[in-house]
């Protein structure tokens, strides 16, 4: 009968799982600057289809279009073939989002889609989510102001538009009303 040597006790793991762990940190921050460069890029295209209606039609535009891309000769339709770590079911939520998101006028953000769209299957709108941000409030009358009070309309002006992903209409618009409203605070942003 063979007799077997004794295991060293001396090996350690521990250099190897600091090494495990630090690849999952960069895997980590890859993935969140990835997911912020998804949001920009989603966030530049909206800005270019603030002319589309804000409707069930002007949404189904803007998901048809985007579809396009997912076809089997569109980028997204061939780098999901490239085995890149795209998904289709990714691309398919950033769709919904973009449509959410048009709509409501509200900032993209990839999880948008677990609301789901903001009409029914007959397409009449549905009721909106809580905690969903809509267009539906509206300006008072105006019976007197002051200068003070038009300086502070037309920020809330400006920063509806930065909420709309408006910011070259925003600061143009701040630094117009700031030449001729010396009341007018007004600071640029770029994002």
């Amino acid at each position: 009968m063979a007799t077997s040597k004794p295991i060293s006790t001396n090996v350690s793991f521990a250099p190897a799982a600091q090494q495990i762990v630090a690849a999952h940190r960069v895997a980590a921050k890859a993935t969140e600057k990835l997911g912020k460069t998804v949001q920009k890029i989603m966030i530049g295209f909206l800005d270019q289809c603030g002319g589309i209606p804000r409707t069930k039609d002007g949404c189904d535009q803007i998901g048809k279009t985007m579809r396009i891309e997912l076809k089997d000769d569109g980028i997204l339709g061939k780098a999901l073939k490239d085995n890149i770590g795209l998904k289709l079911a990714s691309v398919k939520n950033y769709v919904t989002s973009a449509m959410i998101a048009h709509y409501y006028g509200i900032e993209w953000k990839a999880g948008l889609f677990n609301d789901g769209l903001p009409w029914n299957k007959d397409g009449a709108a549905k009721a909106p989510k809580a905690g969903v941000a809509t267009e539906t409030t509206k300006a008072g009358a105006v019976s007197t102001t002051t200068v003070e009070e038009l300086a502070k309309t037309l920020s809330k002006a400006i920063e509806q538009a930065r909420m709309l992903q408006m910011r070259d209409f925003a600061n143009e618009l701040g630094s117009f009303i700031g030449t001729y409203l010396d009341a007018f605070k007004f600071e640029s942003k770029s994002e």
